[in-house]
């Protein structure tokens, strides 16, 4: 067993963390784009309030379903084997 500290570990693990909020936190803040008759794109007015409900609807629909929670552990496995935590 290796005595080496957790420095590097914990700044890898607070950098992802930082970046997964901000992320989340810029998601809320998107616009959706239809497209006109024209084929050029123009964006919805919808509002952060809309958004915010929508996104939360999306999000309850996804935790609802029995194969998506399922999907998780898988997900997390697959990541913490590629970043050779174990």
């Amino acid at each position: 067993m290796q005595g080496g500290s957790t420095k590097g570990t914990t700044l890898l693990f607070i950098v992802f963390l930082f970046i997964m909020i901000f992320g989340t936190i810029l998601m809320c803040f998107l616009r959706k784009r239809s497209v006109n008759s024209k084929g050029e794109q123009e964006l919805s007015d919808a509002g952060a309030c809309a958004s915010l409900k929508s996104l939360s609807k999306s999000l309850a629909n996804a935790l609802s379903d029995i194969k998506m929670l399922l999907l998780i552990p898988l997900i997390a496995y697959s990541g913490l084997q590629q970043a050779f935590v174990w």
